[in-house]
């Protein structure tokens, strides 16, 4: 029986492993992903935000393969027919005073060609089985990169006594005129 319970549980590893393209863009990395403080002062945050992997996964809508695209523990855009490709989003304390600005620093940019990215089932409530969901696709969906931004800051937020804004990072971006993130 247990040898029978090993084998079993094996042979659905290997299952969901073979679905499963495991991409790695820094071989030495142990995290998926990494967000990191470089410095603080009073007047500027230097934030690093680095992808090191991430997994794609092959589904066939309508008899057409698709990509779906997961940053483990990361979450995804719920944005109804929209790409599903997951967002990083941080929240940094700043100063009581002043706008609120960024500046890309540096950046390097990797261009992969995968399957055109599933569109998002938007978001479900709890209790609503995902698999009775359909697949939509938004207008522009096939004509416009998505998300438009790589970096975005929110409006400046009060938390108790500390002055934040959220720093939204989207590590991977669609472009269907090329077919290529």
């Amino acid at each position: 029986m247990k040898k029978s319970f090993l084998i079993l549980l094996l042979a659905l590893f290997l299952v969901n492993f073979a679905y499963s393209e495991y991409v790695s863009l820094d071989n030495k990395a142990y995290l998926p992903y990494e967000v990191n403080v470089i410095s603080q002062t009073f007047d500027e945050v230097i934030v690093e935000f680095k992808l090191n992997s991430f997994e794609v996964n092959k589904i066939t809508i309508k008899g057409k393969e698709y990509s779906k695209i997961n940053i483990p523990g990361v979450v995804n855009y719920l944005e109804k027919g929209k790409p599903d490709i997951p967002h990083i989003n941080r929240n940094v304390i700043i100063s009581d005073v002043g706008k609120v600005t960024f500046k890309v620093i540096d950046s390097e940019i990797i261009t992969r060609e995968f399957l055109p990215p599933v569109p998002s089932k938007g978001n479900i409530l709890r209790s609503v089985d995902p698999k009775t969901i359909p697949y939509t696709f938004a207008k522009g969906y096939f004509k416009n990169q998505f998300p438009i931004e790589i970096f975005k800051i929110s409006t400046p937020f009060i938390f108790r006594d500390y002055r934040g804004t959220n720093i939204s990072f989207n590590p991977i971006v669609y472009n269907p005129l090329n077919n290529n993130y």
